[in-house]
């Protein structure tokens, strides 16, 4: 899933400050300070890397083609489900909410137009699926202390696939 991360990373700046302007309001978006692939890197980020942007594949499938007898060629075709999401950690519990759903307009709208162009998109991955785009939202304080800010997770989740041909 490189190519959607390198896609992500490389559209979020240009998304956040386009939002940013366009709500133009006391709620603002910052850039992803580091991306997190896989569960594990998830369960330890320190204070100073949110907002967090991670990716990781919960279940997926293959399906292997045919293999015609004598040859070493066979095509598969790779479906992932994909949990993309944004960790932010916010003072104001009201302003969490608004923030984690601009997260995700900016996630669908990075990701759709990574699809849409016209060479290589996401290097043969199609995220547009029959299966629908899910989306969840959840928060709560990030330590015990009655000052502590609030985490809250915005996890965008849709089926890859890409068919290739292996030897």
């Amino acid at each position: 899933m490189d190519a959607v991360k390198d896609h992500l990373e490389t559209q979020f700046p240009a998304m956040i400050t386009a939002l940013n302007a366009e709500y133009n309001d006391e709620i603002t978006l910052g850039t992803p300070v580091k991306t997190f692939l896989g569960m594990k890197s998830l369960k330890s980020i320190p204070a100073g890397d949110f907002p967090a942007l991670y990716i990781f594949t919960p279940t997926g499938r293959d399906v292997i083609g045919e293999m015609t007898p004598g040859t070493t060629q066979v095509v598969i075709e790779t479906e992932p489900l994909l949990a993309i999401g944004v960790l932010v950690m916010e003072q104001d519990r009201e302003a969490l909410d608004p923030q984690l759903r601009r997260y995700c307009r900016a996630l669908e709208e990075i990701l759709l137009t990574g699809m849409a162009s016209l060479s290589d998109p996401l290097r043969g991955w199609i995220l547009s699926t029959n299966e629908p785009w899910e989306w969840d939202i959840v928060s709560a304080a990030y330590s015990d202390s009655q000052d502590s800010p609030f985490v809250g997770d915005l996890t965008l989740t849709m089926r890859g696939w890409r068919m290739e041909t292996r030897s």
